[in-house]
């Protein structure tokens, strides 16, 4: 294990990636697995783009695509409309492509909410 020393270098010389606790093995997030999966298949159906090659045509590191792969990122919305815009798709068909693999993959969804207003779930009823 890394561990950072008082005068404030890293034991082993080795600075300590973000996300390595999913390195553990404990369990991932089924969507952002699913999400890392749609992105791939994405990748393969538009003639095997590179990691390399989309991350150049979106703006995103490859590096950080291979993660969002893995399912150890966290990507934001920006980042996901920039890969999703790059692929060629809408953003909310790679996140529908993305909850239908975690579905795949044995993932459940609790079910919506009830409210009394439907036109805006959510929204705190104005008194009148």
């Amino acid at each position: 294990m890394v561990e950072r020393h008082a005068k404030g270098g890293w034991h082993g010389g080795v600075r300590p990636r973000r996300g390595d606790e999913l390195r553990d093995g404990g369990p991932r997030d089924p969507l952002l697995v699913g999400l890392g999966a749609a992105i791939r298949a994405l990748r393969v159906e538009r003639g095997e783009i590179s990691q390399e090659q989309l991350g150049l045509d979106s703006g995103v590191h490859r590096n950080y695509i291979g993660g969002i792969e893995r399912g150890e990122r966290k990507p934001t919305l920006t980042t996901i409309a920039k890969l999703a815009l790059t692929l060629g798709v809408a953003p909310s068909e790679l996140i529908a492509r993305a909850e239908r693999e975690a579905e795949r993959r044995g993932a459940s969804w609790p079910a919506p909410a009830q409210h009394e207003d439907s036109q805006h779930p959510g929204w705190p009823r104005r008194s009148r």
